[in-house]
């Protein structure tokens, strides 16, 4: 069943998906996307979600260990962390994303 804030979410989505029609995305430079997940992800984010990221600053993520989205951005949404993650992938069906794979070795230089 679709929450009343699920659908008002879902009322107003066509013109966040367009930010990311034609567009390129590479990972390793934030410009091509931060300020577009910025704007996509406000609407999703409790009152102080934003200002309690952004006093985070700049995290040591590894791209293959999950857990920041639990520890980091569910306690900062308004809705499931599912929810916003599957609206999302929808979203960015239009655009086209340049990313890396590689492995993290245990004796990685830092």
């Amino acid at each position: 069943m679709t929450s009343h804030f699920e659908a008002d979410h879902l009322d107003g989505h066509d013109q966040l998906s367009g930010l990311w029609e034609d567009g390129l995305l590479v990972w390793k430079d934030a410009s091509t996307w931060h300020e577009r997940l910025s704007t996509w992800l406000a609407p999703w984010l409790v009152p102080e979600g934003k200002a309690a990221l952004e006093r985070l600053g700049e995290q040591d993520i590894c791209h293959d260990n999950f857990a920041w989205r639990e520890d980091i951005l569910a306690p900062r949404l308004n809705e499931d962390l599912d929810l916003v993650r599957d609206q999302l992938a929808e979203d960015l069906k239009g655009a086209t994303l340049r990313v890396y794979h590689g492995c993290r070795v245990a004796n990685r230089i830092r």
